[in-house]
């Protein structure tokens, strides 16, 4: 005789997945709770005088009205930007300024400039979505089958090994589209 103790059952990969999107996701809001004067995001790039920001394009300070100034190394071109400006473009591209003043700034690029909630929303909706797709198929799978339903004598029967009828699939009545019924 066998003794099964705690016989325990596992979670389905899709939940192992959750957990770990979200342990992620908790560790990267929790790096802005613990440190919240640094930068309010991680992929966020700090420079100082002189250092590049957009391929030879390099941050110059602010003047001293408060604008903020770029220099390119190459052509020996200078952009000024007022204060309040958000983007940053040159050489056919261009960054997300997140903040400035007179001896550093805080930039990032375009994909990293935004928050970390509209990432986890968007994976959010692309799994829901993937989700109702597999559901509707599965569900329209069930419904094409279309199995007769053994009457209870047969059932009894077909338990004793033998069979009164055989089972059938039944034909569909009419055509119906395959999703959103």
């Amino acid at each position: 005789m066998k003794v099964r103790l705690g016989k325990r059952r596992r979670l389905p990969v899709p939940v192992y997945l959750i957990l770990l999107f979200v342990a992620c996701f908790s560790v990267f809001e929790a790096y802005r709770w613990v440190m919240p004067f640094v930068a309010r995001n991680p992929l966020y790039h700090e420079v100082t005088i002189g250092e590049s920001v957009i391929n030879s394009w390099r941050y110059g300070g602010e003047d001293e009205e408060g604008y903020l100034r770029f220099y390119d190394t190459s052509s020996g071109q200078t952009a000024v930007l007022p204060p309040t400006s958000k983007l940053f473009g040159a050489d056919g591209q261009f960054v997300v300024l997140e903040s400035a003043s007179p001896g550093s700034l805080t930039f990032a690029e375009p994909l990293e400039s935004a928050p970390p909630i509209w990432y986890a929303i968007m994976l959010l909706f692309a799994g829901l979505s993937l989700w109702l797709i597999m559901y509707r198929m599965k569900v329209g799978r069930k419904k094409r089958m279309h199995m007769r339903k053994q009457s209870p004598a047969s059932s009894i029967l077909s338990g004793l090994g033998k069979t009164s009828q055989t089972r059938r699939f039944r034909p569909a009545k009419k055509q119906r589209p395959r999703f959103f019924r």
